[in-house]
């Protein structure tokens, strides 16, 4: 009975390594079909919005306004966004070296 317990442990630490790598490829997997879906959404939303605009009249302009706006944002606010500590640089004292 011992031995079978023995062997048991054995064999669950030899395969632990394996489960893990297939637990990863399965993650991997399942973030890559997610990632694929959200493209393909991407790109038909990418034709259908535009189009959906011009049929029922509204001007493009009031789409690309806010997209634009939000891109400035982030391209002036990126060195502050990167920084976390805002320009402070970390000097350790005598108290916390």
């Amino acid at each position: 009975m011992k031995n079978e317990i023995m062997g048991a442990e054995k064999l669950i630490q030899n395969l632990t390594p394996s489960i893990d790598k297939k637990c990863a490829e399965i993650k991997s997997e399942r973030k890559d079909r997610i990632l694929t879906r959200l493209f393909v959404i991407m790109c038909i939303s990418a034709v259908i919005i535009p189009v959906l605009f011009v049929i029922l009249g509204i001007s493009l302009a009031i789409f690309v306004a806010p997209i634009l706006f939000m891109c400035i944002c982030v391209i002036v606010l990126l060195p502050a966004i990167i920084n976390v500590n805002g320009g402070r640089k970390y000097e350790p004292t005598a108290k916390n070296a």
